[in-house]
């Protein structure tokens, strides 16, 4: 019999940080709370930038993670896009992460 680690509980969380994306630059990385739910669901959050996805694995859920925060930052930083004041937050606060260019 092998020893090996146990697999994350549910209520257990892994807290990481994202310090690349695939095609934007960070200003600084972003933390990350991954938490099971159950065997097969994995939560990835990024609590500053009031973000969530899910995922079936615990790579599958930061990997959606990284694609949410780029689709949201590219699609309010479009002219017009940020139409209200809870998306002008979202956007500046994303904008604290992810530098323009």
């Amino acid at each position: 019999m092998q020893d090996r680690p146990a697999a994350p509980k549910q209520g257990d969380s892994i807290d990481l940080i994202i310090d690349k994306l695939p095609r934007h630059r960070l200003v600084k990385p972003v933390p990350v709370s991954i938490s099971p739910l159950g065997d097969r669901v994995f939560v990835a959050s990024a609590p500053d930038l009031d973000i969530t996805v899910t995922g079936n694995s615990l790579s599958d859920a930061l990997l959606l993670l990284k694609q949410h925060l780029e689709t949201s930052y590219d699609g309010l930083r479009k002219t017009g896009s940020a139409n209200n004041k809870e998306q002008e937050k979202q956007l500046q606060r994303l904008r604290a992460y992810i530098q323009d260019g």
